[in-house]
């Protein structure tokens, strides 16, 4: 495929993840500030394990097999029924394995109540495995049309048709584990609807596929340690309450970070296993990459690290101020997670996940020792030691690509120096602002109207009206491809000009 038809799709993947990503997590945002405000911290904390488990039986189930569906040149029909095979047979092993865990997990964490719901986390990691071949071919064809269709559908049906109903008639928890089930069931039903694959499951597959797949389950079981330390290290000390906020700190400044991983990260390895063949294309797209993020990502986060306490209470209302200490480290976390997970799929795609197993060892090492003294002391400073490891993880992984491809420390900083201080910059004006309205005695959340709507004057100036002057020559072509990007900016600059 030459370089123009692959960027077009890759432009229109991105698109329609960015699409479904912002969906996703407006509605989302919005159902679980409801729900936030019926169930309390208590309910969270324990979603906040069942997610973990989740999380954990994805990464086995997948065994990197899904990545590997993408990055093979050739794909057989037997490569495709070998991996069916062998994630339903993990899958199965996965479900009885937490079933069988129930109690000493329940014991680990003080939730007795984990004993009762462990059939339908079993059952959801059923579900999971039998969703994992069909999402990815529907990757591998760039169809993410498909994906997002289907991951915006089984949400609505899950949490607003039945976790919001659930939880208005008293069901508390249970309203939160139905609604996670219905949504993995609706999105298994609507994937393997688009991808019309025959369900062949033998236990037989190409060497050189599982021994790429262990590579990649074992980068993703490191990475899995690393990002769930907190959870455990919070859950075991200071109850599901305390864990409940932390969890939904993360959530609500994690949205932003959700749209950017999930819109980039699989257009990312399809895209370079694509022409993997040329580094310097490569590393031209990577580069235009960093600097994009960067630009939407740091003044964003950044920003938000000034003016916490309004944040908090203008979202969740009065009774989740005391996670209020923990806004700035969950900042600095998303603002350095956004670059920290560029790398791993560009080392996807060029088939070097052995390069990433290694960095991100490395930094499970340097990691929970660090979170592990921190959770001795408070939930705050778990927050802090989670920021520097991921600043570890990401000038780890970077430096490693940059080694791959050629880019120096210098070509790398020189796409993220002017966003960092832009950020810094918007935030302290924030702060002011913030600092103004609080004494004029306007309200917390039409504070955080207010900030939101300079917020989103500062990006549509810096997009709409000097993208020429931010951006490189590279980034502007990436973001020219981005079609309601630039029908918005026809739009803009015909109104300026009027």
């Amino acid at each position: 495929m030459s370089d123009l038809p692959l960027r077009r799709s890759a432009a229109q993947g991105f698109i329609w993840n960015v699409l479904g990503a912002v969906f996703r997590s407006l509605s989302g945002f919005a159902v679980n500030v409801i729900l936030s405000r019926l169930l309390g911290p208590a309910p969270f904390g324990t979603m906040a394990v069942v997610l973990t488990l989740l999380s954990f039986s994805t990464l086995v189930l997948d065994s990197g097999l899904s990545v590997g569906l993408i990055q093979r040149q050739e794909l057989t029909d037997e490569d495709i029924d070998g991996i069916q095979g062998f994630q339903l047979l993990v899958g199965v092993l996965l479900a009885a394995a937490v079933w069988l865990l129930a109690y000493p997990l329940a014991a680990w964490f003080g939730q007795p109540e984990l004993l009762s719901i462990a059939p339908y986390i079993a059952l959801m990691i059923v579900v999971t495995a039998l969703s994992q071949v069909p999402q990815a071919l529907l990757r591998r064809r760039l169809d993410f049309r498909a994906l997002q269709q289907a991951q915006m559908w089984s949400y609505l049906i899950g949490y607003v048709g039945v976790g919001l109903l659930l939880a208005f008639q008293g069901a508390g928890l249970w309203s939160l584990i139905a609604a996670q089930l219905v949504q993995l069931v609706v999105n298994l039903g609507w994937t393997l609807s688009r991808v019309r694959q025959p369900f062949r499951p033998r236990l037989r597959g190409d060497r050189a596929l599982l021994t790429f797949g262990a590579r990649v389950l074992g980068t993703n079981l490191i990475n899995w340690l690393t990002l769930n330390a907190d959870t455990f290290a919070i859950g075991s000390q200071f109850g599901k309450a305390r864990l409940g906020v932390y969890n939904r700190m993360n959530f609500l400044l994690g949205t932003p970070l959700g749209i950017l991983t999930s819109s980039l990260q699989s257009v990312l390895v399809s895209t370079v296993s694509r022409v993997q063949a040329e580094p310097s294309k490569v590393k031209d797209a990577y580069l235009a990459v960093v600097e994009l993020v960067a630009w939407v990502a740091l003044p964003l986060f950044l920003s938000l690290a000034f003016v916490g306490a309004t944040l908090v209470e203008g979202v969740y209302g009065p009774l989740w101020l005391s996670g209020h200490p923990l806004v700035p480290p969950i900042c600095i976390v998303m603002a350095v997670a956004s670059l920290g997970m560029l790398p791993g799929p560009v080392m996807t795609g060029l088939g070097r996940v052995d390069i990433e197993l290694k960095n991100t060892a490395l930094n499970l090492c340097l990691s929970l020792p660090l979170i592990g003294w921190a959770a001795l002391n408070s939930v705050t400073l778990v927050a802090w030691a989670v920021a520097l490891s991921r600043l570890s993880f990401c000038l780890l992984l970077n430096r490693a690509l940059g080694l791959r491809l050629g880019i120096g420390l210098g070509e790398y900083f020189g796409r993220i120096v002017r966003p960092l201080g832009l950020a810094l910059v918007l935030g302290g004006t924030m702060r002011l602002l913030d600092t103004g309205l609080l004494g004029a005695g306007i309200i917390p959340a039409w504070r955080l109207l207010t900030l939101g709507l300079v917020g989103a004057a500062v990006y549509a100036a810096l997009f709409l009206h000097f993208p020429e002057q931010i951006l490189g020559a590279r980034a502007q072509a990436l973001l020219a491809e981005l079609g309601p990007y630039r029908r918005i900016r026809q739009l803009f600059r015909r109104s300026t000009h009027a």
